[in-house]
């Protein structure tokens, strides 16, 4: 997952049946693997098109049947996401409506709540406030009607719930006004009659490792990430990744929590949060020991090598199954990215 710059005081922030994506090979439908890219099963859809599916395990390009067979025998699909890049959302709207039709008391949840917004999730699914209403009360990230509506609103239009597993601003907030107070302590430190408690995993958390914060150091960005606030590289890294695992532990227990109501979960997080595992994915299965976990991720097919070489950290793949698409053409005219919402 890519760093942005993380303000002080503030983070900012499904279609009745599937997409109707199309195989673009006559064999796509085939429940047949190959080890050859150019023979593999080949999707296009609303939103992306070229996408192959490589289970990771053995370098074998299997159909989406072969796919959602392994998450429907799953207890969680975690999917990681490069956040406002728009074949990925469509991809995962794609997916999401294949694995609907496959498990009928599946539930969707994602990152880009709050998890102190599940009212207003649960009364727009109620049908009590209207769409709009919804986006508006809801602290939807900025792109949502252009990158996750789609995603949401499969799952609405199936009425399938939706969860959201992140931690509330004020939270975060509250714990940077504490500053230069680690943000675990501050956190762990929280009470029980805090407006927020209940949207919090319980407290004290377990700390991050040496691991964890090797993982972590990869994509960190000093100049965006507490240079300016005065802190030395050291401090820094100790600062954000606090803050990393935070999320992360939340995310967690939310996600076991709902999967608890469902017979399964289909998790969307920034790609961060799911790639080796060593996030989200680890702590579900340390809170749950024995979880199925299958975990999803994607990349331009003219990008696989960088994700699908590196092993990917620490020994470990990037994920289980990565779906590589053709990246778009570029734009013809110069144009400028919405920027995302600031993510430790």
């Amino acid at each position: 997952m890519k760093l942005y710059a993380l303000p002080l005081l503030s983070l900012a922030g499904l279609l009745a049946a599937c997409s109707g994506a199309s195989p673009s090979t006559d064999d796509s439908s085939s429940a047949d693997t190959t080890n050859t890219p150019a023979n593999a099963p080949s999707y296009d859809g609303d939103g992306f098109s070229g996408a192959k599916i490589l289970r990771v395990a053995d370098g074998a390009y299997v159909s989406k049947e072969d796919l959602v067979a392994t998450l429907s025998a799953s207890d969680f699909s975690m999917f990681g996401e490069q956040h406002m890049t728009a074949p990925v959302q469509a991809l995962e709207k794609w997916l999401l409506g294949q694995t609907l039709t496959a498990v009928p008391d599946m539930a969707l949840a994602m990152e880009h709540f709050q998890r102190d917004m599940q009212p207003v999730i649960d009364s727009y699914y109620a049908g009590t406030i209207d769409q709009a209403t919804f986006e508006a009360k809801a602290k939807v990230w900025p792109g949502y009607a252009t990158y996750w509506r789609q995603v949401v609103e499969t799952a609405h239009g199936a009425n399938r719930p939706l969860y959201g597993l992140n931690v509330p601003d004020e939270t975060f907030n509250g714990i940077y006004d504490q500053f230069p107070t680690w943000p675990l302590d501050a956190f762990d430190a929280i009470a029980d009659s805090d407006p927020f408690a209940s949207s919090l995993p319980a407290r004290p958390l377990l700390p991050w490792d040496a691991t964890y914060q090797s993982y972590f150091k990869n994509s960190f960005d000093y100049s965006a990430h507490g240079q300016k606030m005065g802190l030395s590289y050291d401090d820094a890294l100790h600062y954000f990744t606090d803050l990393a695992v935070i999320r992360d532990e939340t995310m967690a227990h939310w996600a076991i929590a709902n999967e608890a109501i469902h017979s399964h979960l289909f998790v969307i997080c920034g790609d961060w949060h799911i790639q080796t595992r060593l996030s989200v994915p680890d702590r579900i299965s340390r809170m749950k020991p024995g979880a199925k976990i299958t975990t999803i991720t994607t990349s331009p097919s003219d990008k696989l090598a960088d994700i699908n070489g590196m092993s990917f950290f620490d020994g470990r793949p990037a994920a289980d199954y990565i779906i590589t698409y053709t990246p778009p053409a570029a734009p013809t005219t110069p144009g400028t990215a919405p920027t995302p919402p600031a993510m430790p």
